[in-house]
């Protein structure tokens, strides 16, 4: 994900999570079509620059690796494994 450099903190900050929720769709949709993906962020901007062409006032916000698994197909979980919802939401008190 490419994204434009903003000198407005707050815009920025906005930025940030949109592009994160726009990353993270895009890793359920790959995972409903049976592809892998992985999320990283880049830390360093000259090296992304350079190798990906990357104007000056643009940055790389994140890369994700999409993939098709060697062993056997991603299949979307049938059953989740997950606390039940009453023991993660606390509701006005802890």
């Amino acid at each position: 994900l490419v994204a434009p450099i903003l000198a407005d903190a707050s815009k920025q900050s906005w930025l940030d999570f949109d592009h994160g929720q726009a990353m993270m769709a895009m890793m359920i949709v790959a995972a409903d079509m049976g592809i892998g993906s992985g999320h990283s962020a880049v830390q360093d901007q000259a090296l992304a620059r350079k190798l990906l062409g990357i104007p000056e006032d643009r940055y790389a916000e994140a890369m994700m690796s999409l993939g098709y698994p060697l062993e056997r197909p991603l299949t979307p979980l049938k059953k989740m494994d997950r606390r039940p919802f009453e023991d993660v939401v606390h509701r006005g008190r802890w």
